[in-house]
């Protein structure tokens, strides 16, 4: 991403983190997973979400969440 802003990665990392407080992989992991919640409301299968997103798995680890965690965001009214 750096290389394609032509900046090198410090400078894309100090900015990303000034504006978001997040660091690059987690604001491009944050994104990914608000999408994912997005594709599985409407419906999309579990794997082709993971596919779509392009999530290895059908969630990161690093993140920590389970599909029951997940639930009350995909149904918020119940």
């Amino acid at each position: 991403m750096a290389s394609e802003l032509a900046i090198n990665y410090k400078m894309l990392y100090r900015k990303v983190q000034s504006l978001t407080g997040l660091a690059p992989i987690n604001l491009m992991q944050q994104y990914r997973l608000d999408r994912a919640i997005d594709l599985l409301r409407i419906g999309q299968s579990v794997t082709q979400t993971a596919g779509l997103i392009a999530f290895k798995t059908s969630c990161p680890k690093s993140l920590s969440l389970l599909p029951s965690n997940l639930s009350p965001l995909m149904h918020p009214n119940g």
